[in-house]
């Protein structure tokens, strides 16, 4: 699976994977994913960070709140399998990089991979998040979009 990801992608999916274990649980989940994009410093985070998710703290709580912690012990260097509804949200993130003619996976490419999974759990947490702008969430390939359009370096001109 590693070869899908850039490496900031690559990081998250690692943190997700750490997060998993931490909290007994057997699958890396979309909620695992999506904290460790809000703890990253990427197109992702900067997409949540747009929506009003600036508390990286603050989702953690909300995410473990609701998503118990299971009891089952696996050992810290253990890779944990996506669940079935994440493993659909990274083929989803696979086409949209695809379609900016990326050959790696990014954290926005995973935000819009999430957005295109109906009932996503990790999205669906956020509406429970004071101060939330659910209206970029739910259009997360437009807020995405205007992030990388922001992050876009100026075009040298040539002066003739």
């Amino acid at each position: 699976m590693n070869e899908k990801f850039g490496p900031t992608a690559l990081a998250c999916m690692k943190v997700a994977n750490r997060l998993a274990i931490e909290h007994g649980h057997t699958h890396i989940s979309t909620e695992h994913v999506l904290l460790a994009i809000a703890e990253s410093k990427s197109v992702g985070q900067r997409v949540l960070e747009s929506a009003g998710i600036n508390n990286p703290a603050e989702l953690k709580r909300v995410i473990f709140t609701t998503i118990p912690h299971g009891d089952t012990s696996s050992p810290e260097n253990a890779s944990l399998l996506p669940t079935p509804r994440l493993a659909h949200a990274i083929i989803m993130a696979k086409g949209v990089a695809s379609k900016r003619n990326a050959t790696k996976v990014d954290t926005g490419d995973l935000l819009c991979g999430m957005g295109h999974e109906p009932g996503c759990t990790a999205l669906n947490l956020l509406h429970q998040m004071p101060g939330v702008d659910i209206g970029k969430i739910e259009n997360i390939y437009q807020t995405v979009a205007a992030i990388r359009g922001s992050n876009a370096k100026p075009k040298k001109t040539v002066n003739a």
